[in-house]
C-alpha cells in the first residue's frame, strides 16, 4: 500500500507543538511469560506464516489464539528480532487508552504519558506520529502482537483509524501479528489480504486435530484410555478451552455422543452437561447472577441470595475451573463470566428463570444506586433486556442526569443512557430530552441538541435557556442575551443550578457589550447559586467568563487569579479538560503579557489542541494570538503566520467573523512589526473600516499611519481609541493607545505631551503589570523610555518610574535577542529523522508522509531546527550540522 493512504486515514491534523513526550526506549513491550513450558507446540501452525508483514489468527473465544500469539513472538525472538506486545481490552480501546497500549508495547514506560497529551486529538496524534516512528525506526526486525484486535471493531473511529494505520507500518522487517474473533473485513484486513500481505489461520486450523487433542490431554498429566481420549475429542470438537475444561471434570465415555459438526449448541450441551450440572445448586445462582449481570463487583454478589459465604465458595470453584475472569474498578474487586461459558450459561439456565432474572436484575439496580455507582445502576437495567424498563430507570435518569452533566462534565455517558432508555421503550420522553439536549450542548453536538430541543419545544419545559447557552457558544451574545433575559424574567422564584446558568450567559453578553460591572454581578449570582447546588463544571465555567470578562476590562491580575481558581477546580475530574484547555488558552496571553514567555509552551501545548472544538471564540483570539506573539519573539516569523493561518481556517469553519477580523488583525499587526509594511497595508485594505466598536482593528489602523509618518491620520484615529477606551472602561486598550499617542506626539515635536501620554500608560501599566503592551512596540519606545527616565524625579511618579526602568532594561535584551553564541545543541529522535530525510532532499510533503505527521507540523520542527542552529533555510541547517560534527544519516 502507498503511505499517502496512511495521511488519509489519520486526515492530517497539524500535531501539538513542542510536547515533553519521553521517547520510546526500544520494541520491547509489557511481553507475556513465555518462559514458562508450552504444553503443545503447535508447530503446523506456525508453519502457515509464511514471513509476510502480517500474521492474523482468527477464531471464536478459547481456540488458543493467544498461545499460538505467544509460540510466534518467541519464534521471532529465536531469529534475533525485538519483540513487543499489545494485549486489548474493550476499556483499552478508548483512543486515550489504546495510544497508552501501543506507547508500553514498544517499550516506554506509559507513566510518562501525561493527561494533556492524552486527552486532546492532536495531543494523541503526535504521539502516534512517535510511535509509528519509533517501530519504523528500529534497527534490524521487529515483531509485534495486537492480541484480542477484535475489541476494536467496535471501538471509537478515531482508535480504529490508529490501529490501520499501524498495520500499514508492516513490511517484511516490521512484521505484526493480530489475534481477534471477528470477520477480517470489520478491521480493515481485507485490502491487506488483496495485495498479498497477509497470511491467516482461521477457526478450522485452530481447532486440535485428534493426535493434537491426545497429546495435550497426556501432558496435563492424564493417563487416559483409547475410549476416554476418543469422547474427550468428539465432547470438545477440538475447542482448546473445552479441551482443558473437559480435564478438569472426571471424563465419563459414557456420555451421549453428540453431532460432529463444531456447532454452538453442541458446546451449550457440552456445557450444561459438564460443568453446570455438577454445580451445586449455591454455584448455579451465583452463575446465574453473573448470567444477567455481566462484570459485578463481588459485594453485590454476596448481598443477593445464596449470600456472602456461597459466593465466595462458588467464585473459588469457578476460579479453578477458569470460568471467571476478575478486573478492578476503583477500590472493589470485579469479576466477569469467560464469554463462552455466559453465553451457554444464559442459554441453559433461562427456563423458570426470567421473573427470577428481573428480580435480581432490579435488586443489582438498586445495590448499585445505594452505593453510589448511578451510571450502573441504570446500565444493568437498561442492558437487561428487550422489552420496556421499570418506571425506576427513567427516574433515576431524571435523578441523576443534573449532576452528571453540571456536576462531573459525564456528558456522553448520559447521552448515551438516554439514547438507550429510547431505544427500549419507544417513548419520547420531555423530562430526558432536556437533559440530553444539555449535554449535546455541552459537547458542541449542536444540530443534535436542537433537534431534541424541537421534540419538547411546547411541553411544559422551556427550552430559551437551552437556546441561549447554544447561541453564547456560537458567539451570538445578542440572541444570547435576549433568551436568557427571557428565562429569568419567568423564572424569578428559581434558586436552582438552572438560574446560574442563566446569570452566567447573562455576564457573558454583558462582558461583549463592555458592561463588565453588570457581568460581575451576574457572575457573583451565578456563584452563589452554582455553590448551593454543587455545580462543579457549571462553577469552572464561571471562571471561565469571569477570567475573560477581566481580560477585556483590562483587569490583568484579577483575571489570571480567575484562571489558577478555575485551573484548580478542573484539576481532578479528566471530564473537565476541554474547560480546562479554555482556561489555559486565557493563561497563555496573561503570561505571555507578562512576558513569562519560557512557560508558555507547555500552556498552549495543552491548550490549542482542544480549543477548535469548544466553539469560545474569546479563548480562540487569545489562544491563537498567545502562540503566534511566542514565536514571533523567537524571531520565528513564518510559524508564527502559519499558526495565525489556522485559527483563521477555524473561524472560516465555524463561521466565527469576530475570530476571523481578530486573527487577520493581529496577522497584519505581526506583519507590521517584522518590516513589511506593505503586506499589513494590504490586509487593512481587505478589513472593514476601522470603527471604536473594535478597538483592537483602530489601534493596529492607528499604527499602519505611524508607519507611514501620517500624522494627522494617526493623531484622528487614535483620538476615537482613546475616547472609546476611556469610556467602556477598558484599561489595557487605554494603556496601548496612550503609549500609541507618545509616539505620534514625538514624531510631531511636542515632546512634552508625549511625556504626558507615556507617564500616564506607564501607572496603568504598572497597576495591571502590562509588559509586552510596551516592549512589544519595538525601537520606537526605546528613546521615549529613555528620555522619561532622563526626567527630573519630581516630573515622574513612582510607579512609572520603577515600569518604566524594568522596560528599558527589558527593550535592551529584546534587542540583543537571536545574537547569542550557540555552543552545544543536542537533538531529540525526531530532529534526527528530519534532517537525515533533509539531506535525502525530501519536501515538506515528503517529510510529512515518511514520518507519518502533518505539513504543519513539519514546518513546526524546521522553523526549531533553524532556531536552534541560527540558520535561515534548509541548506545552511545541513551546512552547520555538518559543521557541528553531527551526522546526516
Amino acid at each position: 500500500m502507498k503511505r499517502r493512504s496512511l495521511i488519509d486515514v489519520l486526515q492530517a491534523l497539524p500535531l501539538a507543538h513542542d510536547m515533553d513526550t519521553s521517547s520510546p526506549r526500544k520494541l520491547l513491550g509489557e511481553l507475556p511469560d513465555t518462559t514458562r513450558p508450552f504444553l503443545l507446540r503447535r508447530d503446523r501452525l506456525l508453519r502457515v506464516d509464511r514471513g509476510l508483514p502480517l500474521f492474523v489468527v482468527e477464531g471464536p473465544a478459547g481456540f488458543g489464539k493467544t498461545v499460538l500469539a505467544e509460540l510466534w513472538l518467541e519464534r521471532q525472538r529465536s531469529l534475533q528480532a525485538q519483540v513487543g506486545w499489545i494485549s486489548l481490552t474493550r476499556d483499552t480501546c478508548e483512543p486515550a487508552a489504546f495510544i497508552q497500549q501501543l506507547w508500553r508495547g514498544i517499550g516506554s514506560d506509559p507513566r510518562v504519558l501525561s493527561e494533556r497529551q492524552l486527552g486532546t486529538l492532536v495531543g494523541r496524534r503526535q504521539l502516534f506520529g512517535v510511535i509509528s516512528s519509533y517501530f519504523g525506526e528500529t534497527q534490524g526486525p521487529s515483531s509485534l502482537v495486537v492480541d484480542n484486535a477484535h475489541c476494536l471493531a467496535d471501538a471509537d473511529p478515531e482508535s480504529q483509524a490508529y490501529f490501520r494505520a499501524l498495520l500499514q507500518l508492516a513490511s517484511l522487517h516490521k512484521r505484526i501479528c493480530i489475534t481477534t474473533s471477528v470477520e477480517s473485513e470489520r478491521l480493515g484486513l481485507n485490502p491487506h489480504a488483496a495485495d498479498g500481505r497477509l497470511s491467516w489461520i482461521g477457526a478450522p486450523q485452530l481447532a486440535f486435530t485428534r493426535a493434537e487433542s491426545d497429546a495435550f490431554v497426556r501432558v496435563c498429566g492424564h493417563d487416559a484410555s483409547a475410549n476416554s481420549l476418543d469422547w474427550i475429542f468428539r465432547m470438545t470438537l477440538g475447542w482448546p478451552v473445552l479441551t482443558q475444561i473437559a480435564l478438569a471434570t472426571p471424563i465419563d465415555p459414557k456420555v451421549t455422543r453428540l453431532d460432529a459438526v463444531p456447532s454452538i449448541s453442541a458446546i451449550r450441551c457440552y456445557i450444561h452437561q459438564r460443568i453446570i450440572s455438577v454445580l451445586s445448586a449455591s454455584e448455579r445462582d451465583v452463575l446465574w447472577m453473573l448470567c444477567c449481570l455481566g462484570r459485578a463487583p463481588i459485594a453485590l454478589l454476596a448481598s443477593l441470595e445464596p449470600g456472602a459465604q456461597a459466593v465466595d465458595s462458588a467464585l473459588r470453584h469457578f476460579r479453578q475451573l477458569r470460568l471467571i475472569q476478575d478486573f478492578e474498578h476503583g477500590e472493589r474487586s470485579v469479576v466477569g463470566l469467560h464469554p463462552l461459558i455466559r453465553s451457554a450459561a444464559a442459554t441453559m439456565l433461562t427456563t423458570d428463570r426470567q421473573r427470577a432474572r428481573d428480580l435480581a436484575v432490579e435488586a443489582a439496580s438498586d445495590w448499585y444506586w445505594r452505593h453510589g455507582w448511578s451510571i450502573e445502576s441504570a446500565q444493568v437495567l437498561l442492558e437487561s433486556g428487550f422489552g420496556p424498563t421499570p418506571p425506576v430507570v427513567r427516574e433515576r435518569l431524571v435523578q441523576i442526569g443534573p449532576a452528571l452533566i453540571f456536576r462531573d462534565a459525564q456528558h456522553l455517558s448520559v447521552i448515551k443512557l438516554s439514547d438507550r432508555w429510547e431505544r427500549r421503550n419507544g417513548l419520547i420522553d420531555a423530562a430526558i430530552d432536556d437533559l440530553t439536549s444539555w449535554a449535546l450542548i455541552f459537547r458542541r453536538e449542536a444540530a443534535a441538541a436542537r433537534a431534541r430541543l424541537n421534540r419538547i419545544d411546547g411541553e411544559n419545559l422551556s427550552t430559551a435557556l437551552h437556546r441561549s447557552v447554544l447561541h453564547a457558544l456560537e458567539d451570538d451574545f445578542a440572541s444570547a442575551n435576549a433568551l436568557s433575559s427571557e428565562w429569568i424574567d419567568r423564572n424569578r422564584d428559581c434558586r436552582s443550578y438552572l438560574m446560574g446558568v442563566a446569570k452566567t450567559v447573562q455576564a457573558f453578553s454583558e462582558r461583549c457589550t463592555d458592561r463588565f460591572d453588570l457581568a460581575h454581578l451576574a457572575l457573583r449570582d451565578a456563584t452563589e447559586l452554582f455553590g448551593e447546588s454543587q455545580s462543579t463544571y457549571a462553577m469552572a465555567w464561571v471562571h471561565v467568563v469571569g477570567a475573560v470578562t477581566d481580560l477585556q476590562a483590562g483587569r490583568y491580575r484579577s483575571a489570571l487569579a480567575r484562571v489558577e481558581r478555575g485551573l484548580q477546580e478542573c484539576a481532578s475530574q479528566p471530564t473537565f479538560r476541554p474547560v480546562r484547555a479554555i482556561l489555559r488558552s486565557i493563561e497563555a496571553f496573561l503570561r505571555y503579557e507578562r512576558n513569562e514567555v519560557s512557560r508558555l509552551r507547555e500552556i498552549l501545548s495543552e491548550a490549542l489542541p482542544a480549543l477548535a472544538d469548544q466553539g469560545v471564540v474569546d479563548a480562540l483570539v487569545l489562544g491563537y494570538t498567545a502562540a503566534a506573539r511566542e514565536r514571533a519573539d523567537a524571531l520565528d516569523i513564518g510559524t508564527a503566520l502559519d499558526i495565525l493561518a489556522e485559527g483563521e481556517q477555524i473561524s472560516l469553519h465555524q463561521h466565527y467573523p469576530r475570530l476571523t477580523l481578530a486573527l487577520r488583525t493581529e496577522r497584519g499587526l505581526l506583519l507590521l512589526r517584522s518590516g513589511a509594511p506593505a503586506q499589513a497595508r494590504a490586509i487593512a485594505e481587505a478589513l472593514p473600516a476601522p470603527t471604536q466598536a473594535n478597538l483592537g482593528h483602530l489601534l493596529f489602523c492607528v499604527r499602519l499611519e505611524i508607519g507611514d509618518g501620517n500624522g494627522a491620520a494617526s493623531r484622528d484615529l487614535n483620538a476615537l481609541a482613546l475616547s472609546a477606551s476611556r469610556q467602556r472602561g477598558r484599561s489595557a486598550r487605554l494603556c496601548e493607545a496612550l503609549t500609541l499617542q507618545a509616539i505620534i506626539d514625538e514624531q510631531s515635536g511636542r515632546p512634552k505631551l508625549a511625556m504626558a501620554a507615556l507617564s500616564e500608560a506607564l501607572e496603568i501599566g504598572h497597576v495591571e503589570g502590562y509588559t509586552r503592551l510596551f516592549v512589544d512596540e519595538g525601537s520606537a519606545i526605546h528613546a521615549l523610555l529613555d528620555r522619561f527616565l532622563a526626567l527630573p524625579n519630581p516630573a515622574r511618579s513612582r510607579p512609572a518610574d520603577f515600569l518604566a526602568r524594568k522596560l528599558s532594561a527589558r527593550t535592551r535584551q529584546t534587542g540583543e535577542k537571536g545574537r547569542e553564541s550557540r555552543t552545544t545543541v543536542s537533538l531529540n529522535k525526531r530532529e534526527r529523522q528530519i534532517i537525515a530525510l533533509l539531506n535525502e532532499g525530501l519536501s515538506n510533503t515528503q517529510l510529512a508522509e515518511r514520518c507519518f505527521i502533518s505539513q504543519g507540523t513539519v514546518k513546526w520542527y524546521l522553523h526549531h531546527l533553524f532556531e536552534k542552529f541560527g540558520v535561515g533555510n534548509r541548506t545552511s541547517l545541513l551546512r552547520a550540522v555538518r559543521d557541528a560534527g553531527m551526522s546526516l544519516s
